[in-house]
């Protein structure tokens, strides 16, 4: 990272590390040598190798439905919204 950068990332921001899609649950800072602690959610399921890129730009996830069942819902303003239940592909 930068060396010592303030809010290098946001809590609430995403990152992509290993193809897993993660939140940061903490502002980050980086350090005088460019170190930064991230601290995440969900937990990696595996550790990655040294030297893995940390994706902080664009980040996606790879989700599946858990059902067939959507809701579709208009509001009086004709506002149209959607839920669904989704489980990240793993």
């Amino acid at each position: 990272w930068t060396i010592s950068t303030p809010g290098i990332l946001r809590a609430g921001d995403y990152i992509n590390v290993n193809d897993e899609l993660k939140m940061v649950v903490e502002d980050v800072d980086s350090d005088s040598s460019g170190f930064a602690r991230l601290s995440i959610q969900p937990r990696l399921r595996f550790p990655p190798p040294d030297l893995t890129a940390i994706v902080t730009n664009n980040t996606t996830g790879v989700f599946r439905l858990t059902s067939n069942v959507v809701g579709w819902d208009e509001s009086v303003t004709k506002t149209y919204s959607i839920s669904f239940s989704a489980r990240e592909a793993l």
